[in-house]
């Protein structure tokens, strides 16, 4: 899923739907443009996933996280204790704060060039795309271990399975050298 920050603004929006307004009467139900970029200004929400020239691209996770801050809010929870709340917070558990339904939302479709970015090897003449339209991506792989992935699509929760999956060989090996060095030590 590619979003806009007006598309994102519109998805939250009608995932918000008939909700409660958010006590205190100082905040809006709904976030609007200026809101979005405090929030991400604030760390209550992630980045955008990717930049197109001054465009910002956002995806499901920024509407989980959208909803789940204004859900928060409605209970008059402050933005401190809701960045507390959600700090380092699943996209399940997002899910369940928003009360979104993962299973039941449409899974985005995914590009041809995002679903081969895995299988294919770059060519050799290829040239990396510039710096700033696809961000890094760092995964946790296992204790201590972390995959960073300068030029990557968004990996959503299937790719970061798959990668663990794939990575068990690595986290083998790295697991025997660091015992062999026990050893030796």
């Amino acid at each position: 899923m590619e979003l806009t920050i007006d598309a994102l603004g519109e998805r939250v929006r009608a995932a918000l739907e008939g909700a409660d307004e958010p006590q205190g009467g100082r905040i809006r139900a709904i976030p609007d443009v200026r809101t979005i970029r405090y929030y991400t200004t604030l760390g209550l929400l992630d980045r955008p996933a990717e930049m197109r020239g001054r465009t910002a691209i956002y995806g499901e996770k920024h509407v989980l996280q959208l909803v789940a801050i204004k859900r928060l809010q409605a209970e008059g929870k402050t933005l401190e204790v809701i960045q507390a709340e959600l700090a380092g917070a699943t996209q399940k558990k997002l899910a369940k704060i928003a009360r979104i339904d993962l299973d039941a939302t449409p899974a985005a479709p995914v590009s041809a060039r995002a679903e081969s970015f895995w299988r294919d090897a770059p060519s050799a003449d290829e040239t990396p795309p510039a710096p700033r339209t696809l961000q890094p991506h760092a995964l946790a792989l296992a204790p201590g271990v972390m995959l960073v992935v300068e030029r990557a699509p968004p990996i959503d929760e299937r790719d970061r399975r798959r990668l663990i999956e794939l990575a068990a060989p690595l986290l083998e090996a790295l697991n025997t050298l660091g015992n062999a060095e026990d050893q030796e030590g």
